[in-house]
Protein backbone atom coordinates (compact mmCIF):
# COMPACT_ATOMS: atom_id res chain seq x y z
CA UNK A 1 0.00 0.00 0.00
CA UNK A 2 1.51 3.90 -1.51
CA UNK A 3 0.03 5.30 1.66
CA UNK A 4 1.85 5.09 5.37
CA UNK A 5 4.71 1.95 3.12
CA UNK A 6 1.99 -0.95 4.71
CA UNK A 7 2.58 -4.14 3.57
CA UNK A 8 -0.35 -6.53 3.45
CA UNK A 9 -0.21 -10.06 3.11
CA UNK A 10 -3.01 -13.01 3.42
CA UNK A 11 -2.53 -16.95 4.12
CA UNK A 12 -4.50 -19.92 3.32
CA UNK A 13 -4.15 -20.17 7.61
CA UNK A 14 -6.87 -17.64 7.32
CA UNK A 15 -4.36 -14.99 8.58
CA UNK A 16 -4.33 -11.24 7.81
CA UNK A 17 -1.41 -9.47 8.52
CA UNK A 18 -0.21 -5.93 8.46
CA UNK A 19 3.36 -4.52 7.77
CA UNK A 20 5.74 -1.48 8.22
CA UNK A 21 7.56 -0.61 5.25
CA UNK A 22 10.44 1.78 5.27
CA UNK A 23 10.85 2.79 1.71
CA UNK A 24 13.83 5.09 2.22
CA UNK A 25 16.15 2.89 3.62
CA UNK A 26 19.54 2.76 1.76
CA UNK A 27 20.70 -0.58 1.28
CA UNK A 28 23.92 -1.99 0.31
CA UNK A 29 22.76 -5.14 -1.38
CA UNK A 30 21.37 -5.13 -4.62
CA UNK A 31 19.11 -8.22 -3.94
CA UNK A 32 18.13 -8.37 0.10
CA UNK A 33 15.74 -10.87 1.70
CA UNK A 34 14.97 -11.24 5.40
CA UNK A 35 18.34 -12.99 6.38
CA UNK A 36 19.72 -9.40 5.45
CA UNK A 37 17.12 -7.53 7.95
CA UNK A 38 17.01 -9.21 10.75
CA UNK A 39 17.25 -7.06 13.64
CA UNK A 40 17.10 -3.31 11.15
CA UNK A 41 13.82 -1.50 10.84
CA UNK A 42 13.34 -2.27 7.43
CA UNK A 43 9.98 -4.11 8.00
CA UNK A 44 8.04 -5.05 11.49
CA UNK A 45 4.47 -6.49 12.01
CA UNK A 46 2.36 -4.55 13.17
CA UNK A 47 -0.70 -6.85 13.42
CA UNK A 48 -2.56 -9.71 12.27
CA UNK A 49 -6.32 -10.87 12.22
CA UNK A 50 -8.34 -14.10 11.23
CA UNK A 51 -9.80 -12.02 8.23
CA UNK A 52 -12.61 -14.60 7.30
CA UNK A 53 -13.91 -16.57 9.71
CA UNK A 54 -10.80 -18.95 10.04
CA UNK A 55 -11.43 -20.06 5.99
CA UNK A 56 -8.13 -19.45 3.73
CA UNK A 57 -7.52 -15.93 2.02
CA UNK A 58 -6.69 -16.46 -1.02
CA UNK A 59 -6.33 -13.01 -2.89
CA UNK A 60 -5.67 -9.85 -1.75
CA UNK A 61 -5.49 -5.95 -3.76
CA UNK A 62 -4.75 -3.03 -3.07
CA UNK A 63 -7.75 -0.62 -3.47
CA UNK A 64 -6.98 3.18 -2.69
CA UNK A 65 -5.80 5.32 0.39
CA UNK A 66 -5.40 3.03 3.20
CA UNK A 67 -7.80 0.38 2.18
CA UNK A 68 -7.01 -2.62 0.88
CA UNK A 69 -9.31 -5.84 -0.27
CA UNK A 70 -8.67 -9.31 0.55
CA UNK A 71 -11.11 -12.75 -0.76
CA UNK A 72 -11.52 -16.17 0.60
CA UNK A 73 -12.58 -19.33 -1.02
CA UNK A 74 -16.10 -19.27 0.94
CA UNK A 75 -16.56 -17.10 -1.88
CA UNK A 76 -16.70 -13.67 0.18
CA UNK A 77 -14.71 -10.18 -0.57
CA UNK A 78 -14.18 -7.81 2.46
CA UNK A 79 -12.56 -4.51 2.78
CA UNK A 80 -10.20 -3.36 5.15
CA UNK A 81 -9.06 -0.08 5.88
CA UNK A 82 -6.27 0.61 8.07
CA UNK A 83 -6.99 3.17 11.08
CA UNK A 84 -5.27 4.50 14.24
CA UNK A 85 -6.54 4.98 17.84
CA UNK A 86 -4.85 6.07 20.96
CA UNK A 87 -1.47 5.48 18.53
CA UNK A 88 -1.93 2.19 17.98
CA UNK A 89 -2.40 1.25 14.42
CA UNK A 90 -4.60 -1.45 13.17
CA UNK A 91 -6.95 -3.21 10.46
CA UNK A 92 -10.75 -2.42 10.92
CA UNK A 93 -13.45 -4.48 8.43
CA UNK A 94 -15.16 -2.05 5.99
CA UNK A 95 -17.68 -3.99 4.28
CA UNK A 96 -18.31 -7.53 3.13
CA UNK A 97 -18.92 -8.07 -0.60
CA UNK A 98 -20.88 -11.24 -1.72
CA UNK A 99 -21.12 -11.71 -5.52
CA UNK A 100 -24.56 -12.30 -6.79
CA UNK A 101 -23.62 -15.21 -9.55
CA UNK A 102 -23.08 -18.21 -7.98
CA UNK A 103 -22.65 -22.13 -8.55
CA UNK A 104 -24.98 -25.64 -7.55
CA UNK A 105 -23.88 -27.69 -4.70
CA UNK A 106 -24.40 -31.50 -5.74
CA UNK A 107 -24.37 -32.65 -2.23
CA UNK A 108 -28.36 -33.26 -1.19
CA UNK A 109 -29.74 -33.10 2.45
CA UNK A 110 -31.12 -36.43 3.75
CA UNK A 111 -34.76 -36.00 3.25
CA UNK A 112 -33.81 -35.21 -0.46
CA UNK A 113 -34.18 -31.27 -0.66
CA UNK A 114 -31.02 -29.67 -2.16
CA UNK A 115 -28.89 -27.46 -0.46
CA UNK A 116 -28.92 -23.70 -1.09
CA UNK A 117 -26.69 -22.23 -3.74
CA UNK A 118 -23.04 -21.37 -2.83
CA UNK A 119 -20.73 -18.11 -3.96
CA UNK A 120 -18.27 -19.58 -5.98
CA UNK A 121 -14.66 -19.72 -4.75
CA UNK A 122 -12.51 -16.59 -5.14
CA UNK A 123 -9.14 -17.06 -7.07
CA UNK A 124 -7.74 -13.59 -7.66
CA UNK A 125 -8.62 -9.90 -6.60
CA UNK A 126 -7.56 -6.53 -8.63
CA UNK A 127 -9.04 -3.08 -8.23
CA UNK A 128 -7.82 0.19 -10.51
CA UNK A 129 -9.32 2.50 -7.42
CA UNK A 130 -12.16 2.48 -9.13
CA UNK A 131 -13.45 -1.19 -8.94
CA UNK A 132 -12.46 -4.08 -7.38
CA UNK A 133 -12.90 -7.13 -9.58
CA UNK A 134 -12.78 -11.07 -8.31
CA UNK A 135 -12.14 -13.79 -10.15
CA UNK A 136 -14.11 -17.28 -9.30
CA UNK A 137 -14.19 -20.65 -10.06
CA UNK A 138 -17.42 -19.42 -12.26
CA UNK A 139 -15.35 -18.06 -15.07
CA UNK A 140 -16.97 -14.57 -14.39
CA UNK A 141 -14.95 -11.42 -13.35
CA UNK A 142 -17.05 -10.24 -10.81
CA UNK A 143 -16.99 -6.57 -10.56
CA UNK A 144 -18.00 -3.62 -7.74
CA UNK A 145 -17.90 0.13 -7.66
CA UNK A 146 -15.56 1.02 -4.98
CA UNK A 147 -16.40 4.66 -5.05
CA UNK A 148 -18.09 4.39 -1.84
CA UNK A 149 -21.18 2.56 -2.76
CA UNK A 150 -20.14 -0.76 -3.29
CA UNK A 151 -22.35 -1.35 -5.81
CA UNK A 152 -22.43 -4.79 -7.72
CA UNK A 153 -22.83 -4.90 -11.36
CA UNK A 154 -24.68 -7.23 -12.99
CA UNK A 155 -23.94 -6.18 -16.46
CA UNK A 156 -20.99 -8.13 -16.94
CA UNK A 157 -18.43 -5.63 -15.07
CA UNK A 158 -15.41 -5.42 -16.76
CA UNK A 159 -14.63 -8.30 -18.76
CA UNK A 160 -17.50 -11.36 -20.54
CA UNK A 161 -17.36 -14.53 -19.15
CA UNK A 162 -14.66 -17.12 -19.45
CA UNK A 163 -15.26 -20.60 -20.60
CA UNK A 164 -13.49 -21.69 -17.33
CA UNK A 165 -12.01 -20.45 -14.15
CA UNK A 166 -10.57 -16.98 -13.82
CA UNK A 167 -7.13 -17.97 -12.02
CA UNK A 168 -5.73 -14.18 -12.01
CA UNK A 169 -6.91 -10.80 -12.99
CA UNK A 170 -5.41 -7.47 -12.82
CA UNK A 171 -5.28 -3.79 -14.69
CA UNK A 172 -2.42 -2.63 -16.49
CA UNK A 173 0.02 -0.86 -14.27
CA UNK A 174 0.35 2.29 -16.04
CA UNK A 175 -3.58 2.37 -17.49
CA UNK A 176 -6.60 2.18 -15.37
CA UNK A 177 -8.91 1.28 -18.72
CA UNK A 178 -6.90 -2.30 -19.68
CA UNK A 179 -7.84 -5.51 -17.89
CA UNK A 180 -7.31 -8.34 -18.18
CA UNK A 181 -8.88 -12.14 -16.80
CA UNK A 182 -6.18 -15.06 -17.26
CA UNK A 183 -7.39 -18.75 -17.79
CA UNK A 184 -5.23 -21.97 -17.78
CA UNK A 185 -6.13 -21.87 -21.86
CA UNK A 186 -6.90 -18.01 -22.66
CA UNK A 187 -5.73 -14.67 -21.46
CA UNK A 188 -9.46 -12.57 -21.92
CA UNK A 189 -7.94 -8.44 -22.22
CA UNK A 190 -10.24 -6.02 -22.19
CA UNK A 191 -9.99 -2.45 -23.20
CA UNK A 192 -12.62 0.04 -20.73
CA UNK A 193 -14.33 3.10 -22.08
CA UNK A 194 -13.99 4.65 -18.28
CA UNK A 195 -12.09 2.70 -15.19
CA UNK A 196 -15.41 1.50 -13.91
CA UNK A 197 -16.46 0.51 -17.78
CA UNK A 198 -18.00 -0.35 -19.95
CA UNK A 199 -15.83 -2.52 -22.45
CA UNK A 200 -15.43 -1.74 -25.50
CA UNK A 201 -12.78 -4.05 -27.09
CA UNK A 202 -11.21 -7.76 -26.47
CA UNK A 203 -8.86 -9.72 -26.95
CA UNK A 204 -8.63 -13.22 -26.48
CA UNK A 205 -4.71 -14.89 -26.18
CA UNK A 206 -4.64 -18.58 -26.61
CA UNK A 207 -0.68 -19.53 -25.49
CA UNK A 208 1.19 -21.68 -27.84
CA UNK A 209 4.83 -23.13 -27.45
CA UNK A 210 6.67 -24.65 -30.03
CA UNK A 211 9.92 -26.42 -31.09
CA UNK A 212 13.09 -25.32 -32.41
CA UNK A 213 11.38 -25.85 -36.40
CA UNK A 214 8.62 -23.80 -35.65
CA UNK A 215 6.21 -27.31 -34.61
CA UNK A 216 3.68 -27.16 -32.11
CA UNK A 217 4.26 -29.52 -29.52
CA UNK A 218 1.48 -31.65 -28.82
CA UNK A 219 1.64 -31.51 -24.80
CA UNK A 220 0.83 -27.69 -24.28
CA UNK A 221 1.20 -25.90 -20.96
CA UNK A 222 -1.33 -24.51 -18.66
CA UNK A 223 -0.95 -20.67 -18.51
CA UNK A 224 -0.22 -19.67 -14.61
CA UNK A 225 -0.29 -16.11 -14.87
CA UNK A 226 -0.54 -12.92 -17.07
CA UNK A 227 -0.16 -8.92 -16.96
CA UNK A 228 -1.78 -6.94 -19.49
CA UNK A 229 0.50 -4.28 -20.68
CA UNK A 230 -0.28 -0.76 -22.39
CA UNK A 231 3.63 0.27 -23.35
CA UNK A 232 5.28 -2.64 -25.27
CA UNK A 233 6.94 -0.15 -27.30
CA UNK A 234 9.73 -0.93 -24.50
CA UNK A 235 10.76 -4.52 -25.54
CA UNK A 236 11.08 -3.05 -29.23
CA UNK A 237 14.61 -5.31 -29.34
CA UNK A 238 12.39 -8.41 -29.29
CA UNK A 239 10.27 -7.61 -32.14
CA UNK A 240 7.25 -5.47 -30.53
CA UNK A 241 5.77 -2.62 -32.48
CA UNK A 242 4.19 -0.67 -30.04
CA UNK A 243 1.03 -1.55 -29.51
CA UNK A 244 -0.62 -2.70 -26.05
CA UNK A 245 -0.50 -6.82 -25.09
CA UNK A 246 0.41 -9.81 -22.66
CA UNK A 247 3.29 -10.76 -20.99
CA UNK A 248 2.13 -14.58 -20.10
CA UNK A 249 3.96 -17.41 -17.96
CA UNK A 250 2.81 -20.87 -18.31
CA UNK A 251 3.40 -24.39 -16.08
CA UNK A 252 6.46 -25.00 -17.88
CA UNK A 253 8.51 -22.03 -17.23
CA UNK A 254 8.06 -20.89 -20.49
CA UNK A 255 7.88 -16.83 -20.66
CA UNK A 256 5.81 -15.66 -24.06
CA UNK A 257 4.99 -11.60 -25.02
CA UNK A 258 1.75 -11.84 -27.07
CA UNK A 259 1.14 -8.24 -29.07
CA UNK A 260 -2.31 -6.95 -29.80
CA UNK A 261 -2.71 -6.42 -33.89
CA UNK A 262 -5.19 -3.32 -34.02
CA UNK A 263 -8.62 -3.88 -35.63
CA UNK A 264 -8.40 -3.91 -39.39
CA UNK A 265 -10.75 -3.11 -41.90
CA UNK A 266 -13.59 -5.91 -41.70
CA UNK A 267 -14.06 -9.20 -43.45
CA UNK A 268 -16.68 -9.13 -45.86
CA UNK A 269 -15.91 -13.20 -46.39
CA UNK A 270 -16.58 -15.81 -43.13
CA UNK A 271 -13.42 -17.74 -44.06
CA UNK A 272 -11.33 -14.47 -43.58
CA UNK A 273 -12.76 -13.53 -40.50
CA UNK A 274 -11.53 -17.14 -38.85
CA UNK A 275 -8.06 -16.72 -40.54
CA UNK A 276 -7.86 -13.43 -38.80
CA UNK A 277 -5.84 -12.62 -35.71
CA UNK A 278 -6.56 -10.46 -33.01
CA UNK A 279 -2.51 -10.96 -31.50
CA UNK A 280 0.29 -12.12 -32.13
CA UNK A 281 3.23 -13.92 -30.32
CA UNK A 282 6.52 -11.98 -30.52
CA UNK A 283 8.48 -14.27 -27.97
CA UNK A 284 8.25 -17.54 -26.14
CA UNK A 285 11.36 -18.64 -24.35
CA UNK A 286 12.13 -21.00 -20.90
CA UNK A 287 13.60 -19.20 -18.73
CA UNK A 288 12.45 -21.31 -15.05
CA UNK A 289 12.75 -24.72 -14.39
CA UNK A 290 9.38 -24.78 -12.79
CA UNK A 291 5.80 -23.04 -12.92
CA UNK A 292 5.76 -19.24 -13.58
CA UNK A 293 3.89 -18.33 -10.44
CA UNK A 294 3.94 -14.33 -10.70
CA UNK A 295 4.93 -11.48 -13.49
CA UNK A 296 5.50 -7.41 -12.39
CA UNK A 297 6.47 -4.83 -14.26
CA UNK A 298 9.33 -2.86 -13.24
CA UNK A 299 10.06 0.68 -14.20
CA UNK A 300 12.45 -0.86 -16.24
CA UNK A 301 12.67 -4.41 -16.27
CA UNK A 302 10.13 -7.43 -15.72
CA UNK A 303 10.38 -9.65 -12.47
CA UNK A 304 9.47 -13.11 -13.02
CA UNK A 305 8.88 -15.69 -9.62
CA UNK A 306 8.46 -19.41 -10.11
CA UNK A 307 7.76 -22.90 -8.34
CA UNK A 308 11.82 -23.29 -9.09
CA UNK A 309 12.24 -21.60 -5.83
CA UNK A 310 13.88 -17.77 -7.57
CA UNK A 311 13.05 -14.60 -8.25
CA UNK A 312 14.76 -13.47 -11.77
CA UNK A 313 14.99 -9.50 -13.14
CA UNK A 314 14.96 -9.69 -17.22
CA UNK A 315 15.95 -6.05 -18.24
CA UNK A 316 13.83 -3.99 -20.87
CA UNK A 317 14.14 -3.91 -24.21
CA UNK A 318 15.52 -7.33 -24.98
CA UNK A 319 14.83 -9.48 -22.24
CA UNK A 320 18.36 -10.44 -21.35
CA UNK A 321 18.22 -11.84 -17.32
CA UNK A 322 20.47 -9.32 -14.76
CA UNK A 323 19.03 -10.50 -11.55
CA UNK A 324 18.45 -13.73 -9.54
CA UNK A 325 16.85 -14.12 -6.12
CA UNK A 326 16.78 -17.89 -4.31
CA UNK A 327 13.97 -18.56 -2.10
CA UNK A 328 13.95 -21.69 0.26
CA UNK A 329 10.78 -22.80 -0.68
CA UNK A 330 8.58 -22.84 -4.30
CA UNK A 331 7.44 -18.84 -4.65
CA UNK A 332 3.89 -18.81 -4.90
CA UNK A 333 2.96 -15.20 -4.92
CA UNK A 334 4.98 -11.47 -5.68
CA UNK A 335 3.78 -8.45 -5.23
CA UNK A 336 5.63 -4.32 -5.65
CA UNK A 337 4.18 -0.94 -4.55
CA UNK A 338 2.29 1.12 -7.06
CA UNK A 339 5.05 4.17 -6.71
CA UNK A 340 6.94 5.05 -9.86
CA UNK A 341 10.53 4.75 -9.10
CA UNK A 342 9.95 2.09 -6.19
CA UNK A 343 11.96 -1.55 -7.02
CA UNK A 344 10.92 -2.80 -4.10
CA UNK A 345 9.50 -6.09 -3.29
CA UNK A 346 7.70 -8.53 -1.22
CA UNK A 347 7.32 -12.21 -2.07
CA UNK A 348 5.60 -15.31 -0.24
CA UNK A 349 6.76 -18.83 -0.49
CA UNK A 350 5.42 -22.16 -0.13
CA UNK A 351 6.60 -22.38 3.61
CA UNK A 352 5.07 -19.54 4.84
CA UNK A 353 8.16 -16.86 4.90
CA UNK A 354 7.83 -13.16 3.53
CA UNK A 355 10.61 -12.02 1.79
CA UNK A 356 11.13 -8.40 1.39
CA UNK A 357 13.43 -7.40 -1.22
CA UNK A 358 15.07 -4.75 -3.69
CA UNK A 359 16.18 -4.73 -7.17
CA UNK A 360 19.56 -2.06 -7.33
CA UNK A 361 20.94 -2.53 -10.50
Amino acid sequence: LPVGCYVATCSRDGTIALWGLDLDRDGTNALWGPDQMEGSKVTYKICSIQGHGGRPVTAACFVQGVTFATASDDGSVKVWVITQQKGKTFIKAKRTLTPHITYPMTSMWVGGTPTSAKPSPITSLSSNGSVIVAGSWDGVAHTWDCGGTYEYSSNGGVCRKAEDWVIGCGFDQSNPKMFAATCIDEVIATMLQTPVGPATTSYTVNHEVTDENGTTLPDQPEISCAIVVSQLHRLTDIGCRGNKGVILGDAHGNLAVYEFVPPKKKKSTFAARVKARDNSQVFCKKVHAGKITQVLLGDDVIFTASHDQTIKVWRMPDLRQVGQFHCQSPVSTMARPPIPGCNKLVCGDQLGKVYFLEWRP
